[in-house]
């Protein structure tokens, strides 16, 4: 075997092993995204999802593509071999090293992501095993395997596109089995519950205040798509369940329609209405519409339960009318159908009172932090529970026993004495600002860290600096750890006060929590909002 041929060897075990890698990041990012191809192409207009390409390593690789041309007419193509497995040797270690200890980028294991990964591991180990057959251990299949790591995205890519018509058939026929075994529960109540923000908090209070008198069942956390909710009809559904509480999500102006069709839910529960995702549902417009959906899917003799406080839904129900007769509308700023008063926010416990328009009364004392989430989510599970025949004080009594552990943020305890408020689960626009009023309960200096939203399409300019506004009344510093939203942010809190050199752009975690641990002092608090890069709470907690 001659030295060219053990190259090619050991340039295709190095490739197999950053192969594997890039395979589970790709299939990773295409889960993350729900498999929704707008949503997929919009993450390459972020900073992160150009770094992807725009980076050395991809640099390199096209230049090492190039020089085998060159190498080639110059008979260099020995020195050019050991160059390509010595660079695929580092990426290797690299890669292996990151896969052993779950680093590396990964999809979560359902059945959809196990089909997909065999396929898309088939597909891209079939190229060189052909051209292996057709061109044995040369320098030219040596050019292949690095051609087609660069077209590796491609491949994984269309792989899960071709396929689509296969899991689109799967998708379908488990549709149709949930809708089946749905029409069989003739006496089951459905409540629906969506908004751009709020119903998984609003889910899980209404589960744990209804449970008190009735049998209920919930979607589990995250399934709110289409394959979730009918996943939980076919699997845990059970004559014995009186409710249904089903959280819904969607990504186009259908969506949620077809969410509906599965569930037929009798009541509807809106929580709020932003531009959360208007990138990919293209207009404000056509998110109110998606959202309203749940409402105009409702019965007659349905109930609609929703918020007012909202702006865009106050406008959709002055502008239109709907064939649900009852509207049950709730609010945490004034008088509604239900509604809450006297509201006082502190560090570890939210107390309000709450009224309703049939003279009842409660006051409500919940051992939770959040503030005004609570509130609003704790209203919307109220007004449905009454339609359910719940009073008010058995609601009140019900709130007092909700674990602390379903609050919108959790609170921990950091290194040298900071307080840390978690909230790095997701962000949305009308969580940030509530998650920062929620800071403002605390003393000391206050920093939050959070990457700039994302999917917000022509609204993100808007949205950003309104951040950054409330960031400037609140905060002492903000560490900004995405880069599309910080001029926006950084013009925003300027204007209310907070100097330039308060708004900083970091990405590196052991760099933030360097910087915070100069900034900051026992006592003082930091806010994770959003998906903050990894390791950050962990270097926080001093674990």
């Amino acid at each position: 075997m001659d030295l060219l041929a053990i190259t090619v060897y050991l340039a295709i075990f190095f490739w197999a092993i950053k192969q594997a890698k890039a395979v589970f990041f790709w299939l990773y990012l295409w889960q993350l995204k729900n498999y929704h191809l707008g949503r997929f192409i919009a993450h390459f207009s972020t900073a992160k999802g150009q770094e992807i390409f725009l980076n050395k390593i991809f640099v390199i690789k096209i230049s090492l593509l190039v020089l085998f041309f060159f190498a080639s007419s110059f008979g260099f193509l020995i020195w050019w071999a050991a160059a390509l497995v010595l660079f695929y040797a580092a990426e290797s270690v690299h890669s292996g090293l990151a896969l052993l200890s779950g680093k590396a980028k990964r999809p979560i294991w359902t059945g959809k992501a196990l089909f997909l990964s065999a396929s898309t591991f088939a597909v891209i180990f079939y190229f060189p095993a052909s051209f292996f057959y057709v061109y044995s251990a040369g320098s030219i299949f040596l050019a292949w395997l690095l051609f087609l790591d660069i077209l590796a995205p491609a491949i994984v890519s269309g792989t899960v596109l071709a396929l689509q018509p296969i899991t689109a058939f799967l998708r379908s026929r488990t549709i149709a089995e949930a809708k089946a075994r749905r029409a069989q529960f003739k006496n089951l109540t459905v409540i629906g519950i969506t908004g751009s923000c709020g119903k998984s908090s609003a889910k899980e209070f209404l589960a744990e205040i209804l449970s008190k008198k009735y049998r209920v069942l919930k979607t589990p956390k995250n399934q709110n798509s289409e394959i979730g909710i009918s996943r939980t009809i076919l699997g845990l559904l059970k004559p014995e369940h009186q409710i249904f509480i089903c959280e819904m999500g969607g990504y186009d102006i259908q969506g949620i329609k077809l969410l509906t069709e599965i569930a037929k839910p009798q009541i509807g529960i809106l929580t709020c209405v932003n531009s959360q995702h208007l990138a990919t549902f293209g207009s404000q417009e056509n998110i109110t519409k998606a959202k309203f959906k749940l409402i105009e899917s409702l019965p007659g003799d349905g109930t609609a339960v929703v918020n007012i406080d909202n702006d865009l839904i106050r406008k959709e129900l002055q502008s239109h009318r709907f064939a649900v007769k009852k509207i049950r509308r709730y609010s945490a700023k004034g008088e509604a159908e239900i509604w809450a008063e006297n509201v006082e926010i502190k560090k570890a416990k939210t107390s309000f009172e709450i009224f309703s328009r049939d003279g009842e009364f409660a006051r409500i004392e919940m051992d939770m932090p959040g503030g005004w989430p609570i509130v609003s989510n704790v209203l919307a599970a109220a007004a449905a529970a009454k339609e359910l025949k719940m009073s008010l004080p058995e609601i009140g009594r019900a709130c007092q026993k909700i674990d602390a552990k379903l609050a919108p943020v959790s609170v921990k305890r950091g290194i040298e004495g900071l307080n840390i408020i978690d909230s790095s689960y997701s962000a949305n626009p009308d969580g940030v600002i509530a998650d920062l009023d929620y800071l403002n309960v605390w003393v000391g200096k206050k920093i939050v860290v959070m990457p700039s939203l994302i999917e917000l399409g022509k609204a993100s300019a808007g949205v950003h600096k309104n951040i950054g506004d409330k960031i400037g009344q609140v905060c002492d510093l903000a560490i900004i750890t995405s880069l599309e939203g910080v001029r926006d942010i950084k013009e925003g809190a300027m204007e209310r006060g907070l100097g330039p050199e308060k708004i900083l752009f970091m990405e590196n975690p052991k760099a933030i929590v360097g910087r915070l641990k100069k900034e900051l002092q026992r006592g003082d608090t930091v806010l994770l909002e959003g998906r903050v890069p990894e390791g950050v709470l962990k270097l926080l907690e001093g674990k």
